[in-house]
């Protein structure tokens, strides 16, 4: 997406928040193999063209919701003991985004994500392992320091935010997406921070 259709826009700064998913992804195959291009079967076709759907219907998204639930859910869904994934795979491609960045002028910067335990219910996925989360965090910070690039710690700042349970309800569903209010606590804090990255002179 950074390299075919972001950098047509000639950005002065892009950001990325590591997804949740590279956790999950790395936990349960150990590679990023099971996200590469393969053979669609009609299961893939089948989800596929309920999830167009579903984004103009909302019956279509009850329909899929029934349906999809009724698969076997893919490998890469089951994560092994806690903190026991391999990030370097994930480490690697956060350098290769930073040069990327760099190569077509503009800064990268890197964003922790959160994920609250406290809000658990039936949407959150199986392979929501806070230790795994923690540990790509960490790697997420380690990179930054090591390339010389800019970091915004979301997580640490929303664990300072997150003190109780109400506050978590209010801010989050499913542990790891957030609601309306949760996206403008978000939002501020992200452009705040980018103030002053936004006025160095290497922006």
């Amino acid at each position: 997406m950074l390299f075919n259709h972001v950098v047509q826009d000639k950005p002065d700064v892009v950001l990325l928040m590591h997804a949740i998913n590279d956790s999950g992804v790395l936990g349960g195959s150990g590679s990023y193999g099971s996200r590469m291009r393969e053979e669609a079967g009609i299961v893939q076709i089948l989800k596929s063209c309920l999830q167009l759907a579903s984004i103009r219907s909302s019956v279509f998204g009850l329909f899929r919701r029934v349906v999809t639930s009724s698969f076997e859910q893919p490998s890469w869904n089951t994560v092994g003991d806690p903190g026991s994934v391999d990030v370097a795979p994930f480490a690697t491609r956060l350098r290769v985004f930073v040069d990327m960045c760099r190569s077509f002028g503009a800064v990268p910067v890197l964003v922790t994500q959160p994920l609250v335990t406290l809000s658990e219910n039936e949407l959150t996925p199986s392979w929501a392992n806070p230790s795994n989360q923690s540990i790509f965090n960490g790697s997420m910070r380690n990179v930054a320091d090591t390339t010389g690039c800019d970091l915004i710690d979301l997580a640490e700042f929303i664990k300072g935010q997150v003190t109780d349970l109400e506050k978590v309800e209010e801010m989050f569903y499913a542990g790891m997406h957030v609601t309306d209010f949760g996206s403008t606590v978000y939002a501020e804090f992200l452009a705040k921070s980018l103030i002053p990255i936004l006025q160095s002179p290497d922006s």
